[in-house]
């Protein structure tokens, strides 16, 4: 079967490895991989070039039309593979927008580690318009039994130039609030020699949460499919209810017993803003949910509160707001929506679960008047879990106490380090002063706040402490065990 588009798993952010300023092309290279029989792999590769970052001149017909030239190299042993250079024209437009495009180029590949690169240079212009990407790429030998392709997500179909349809890539992954559903394009290989030709196999797929995999909610179905040397799989779901945050797409092969034998996953981001108004409260009917058992207000009011560590900037100002007024029946339309949110399959069993980590937070981080889940520490971990390891410098004479956190996994993030300090030593509260997650507060010269009892003598630029302590402490940033 013979491919001329298409792709799935190894997503590249492009846009973070180039320069940032709005005179520089920018875009996000996805590579897909899907299988040639008999000849090898076919790597797609999709460049998504961001609109905004590109210049946008009057063509011949009177239309807006940018232009992008691009440079694709597949080395392998600094030896060049293969190469595409091609130039692209964009969508015309009559308006102001400016949207984003691709430039698409396929490379059938053997099996083995490579160097992939691309170049784009914006002709239209200054003759600096230029970026620049370099990293590994990985195309694996065919292994025996079920394999499945990597995830394409799509945006409809198109007609090629023989006349085929086929898919049409989805730029990028993520979808903001006016994209209402995710679709997504497949391949399954070597069902016949394992269910038989023709035979009949199943396949689900699904959305799950990107920390912890569970299905949310609805979001799984399953499709029956005849064996064959390659079955295509396409599916998708409507997301208009889909609340932000991050999540994968799976797809599974399923064995006789329902099983899954083999497995694919993508991931991707909803931003989905929800519309936390008394209003639209007012029209959530919470009789005879969980929420039922919760009659005290002031208990409710407390259980509000302690949402604030995993809640987004609108739900904090709905709780703030609840904190203040104590309305009861908004209070139980907010706390229910919340979890509903999270979990429609199963609120109650997502609320227990949290329930259970303010539990442990409140026993391990409280300090002074404030409970665990107002601490630092307490909100950290409610965020995050445990951290995989700590440094205690509380005992460090020479600094002021501090501790740093590691996680190997923080959310999305990996190898990320928060450090708490006291300030004020002996109150007995852990204020975090430095986190390398986005988002979190982030302080440039920690480590010399952190030396301040060294003194003025300190030799220092402003950031680093370069003394035996201050090194002493870096070290602990920077190998923590």
């Amino acid at each position: 079967m013979t491919r001329n588009l298409l792709l799935p798993c190894s997503l590249l952010l492009f846009a973070s490895a180039m320069a940032q300023t709005p005179s520089t092309v920018d875009a996000v290279v996805e590579t897909k991989r899907f299988r040639i029989p008999g000849k090898g792999q076919q790597v797609d590769v999709h460049i998504a070039v961001l609109g905004s970052t590109v210049a946008w001149p009057v063509n011949a017909q009177g239309k807006r039309q940018p232009r992008v030239e691009a440079l694709t190299i597949v080395e392998q042993d600094t030896n060049i593979v293969d190469f595409r250079k091609s130039d692209v024209a964009g969508p015309e437009r009559s308006d102001t927008v400016t949207s984003d495009f691709l430039v698409e180029e396929h490379f059938l590949l053997a099996p083995g580690e490579y160097t992939f690169s691309v170049e784009l240079h914006d002709p239209n212009g200054s003759d600096g318009n230029r970026s620049a990407w370099k990293g590994p790429l990985v195309v694996a030998a065919e292994a025996p039994g079920i394999g499945i392709s990597d995830l394409l997500l799509t945006a409809g179909t198109r007609t090629d130039a023989e006349g085929r349809t086929e898919p049409q890539a989805y730029t990028g992954v993520f979808f903001p609030p006016v994209q209402d559903k995710i679709t997504f394009h497949a391949e399954v290989y070597g069902t016949e020699g394992v269910f038989g030709r023709d035979s009949l196999f199943a396949a689900s797929y699904q959305i799950e949460g990107y920390e912890d995999h569970r299905v949310k909610g609805m979001y799984k179905r399953v499709q029956k499919l005849a064996a064959g040397t390659i079955v295509p799989v396409n599916g998708g779901f409507p997301i208009t209810d889909l609340p932000s945050g991050d999540y994968v797409l799976a797809l599974e092969v399923l064995d006789r017993e329902g099983k899954a034998i083999a497995r694919q996953e993508q991931y991707f981001q909803r931003h989905n803003p929800l519309h936390y108004d008394a209003q639209a409260l007012e029209g959530t009917n919470v009789t005879g949910t969980f929420v039922d058992l919760i009659t005290d207000r002031d208990t409710l009011a407390e259980f509000v509160a302690c949402l604030r560590p995993v809640a987004d900037d609108l739900e904090r100002r709905m709780i703030d707001d609840r904190w203040r007024d104590k309305d009861h029946e908004l209070m139980r339309r907010f706390f229910y929506t919340f979890w509903a949110n999270r979990d429609p399959a199963d609120p109650k069993g997502a609320w227990e679960r949290y329930k259970e980590r303010v539990r442990i937070a409140n026993r391990m981080y409280s300090c002074r008047n404030l409970k665990g889940y107002e601490s630092d520490r307490g909100i950290t971990f409610l965020r995050y879990g445990l951290p995989s390891s700590v440094v205690d410098g509380s005992n460090d004479n020479k600094q002021l106490p501090y501790l740093i956190w590691h996680y190997y996994k923080a959310g999305r993030y990996a190898d990320r380090r928060f450090v708490f300090w006291q300030q004020n030593v002996g109150i007995g509260c852990w204020d975090l002063l430095h986190s390398e997650i986005p988002g979190e507060i982030k302080t440039a010269n920690w480590q010399s706040l952190l030396s301040m009892p060294l003194g003025p003598a300190a030799a220092s630029d402003g950031v680093r402490v370069h003394s035996i302590e201050g090194e002493r402490v870096l070290d602990n940033f920077n190998n923590p065990h």
